[in-house]
């Protein structure tokens, strides 16, 4: 699996707010459309696009899978 930087903690509020915002539960084709549109830096959706094809349940469930990547 390529590996990413971590996500800086100057994008950190940003990116929090993306995830609380979205809508729950949510697929990851519909994440990566919201992340597309969004104003994520790249290397953050290149990161969200690592992620296991699946349903995420609420923000928890998505910061928790995403926290595994960024580790």
């Amino acid at each position: 699996m390529k590996k990413f930087k971590k996500i800086a903690e100057e994008e950190m509020s940003a990116f929090e707010q993306f995830v609380q915002n979205l809508e729950y539960p949510i697929s990851k084709e519909d994440l990566m459309t919201q992340a597309e549109k969004g104003e994520l830096e790249e290397y953050i959706v290149e990161l969200l696009s690592q992620l296991d094809n699946g349903v995420y349940n609420d923000p928890d469930m998505l910061s928790e899978a995403i926290g595994v990547l960024n580790e």
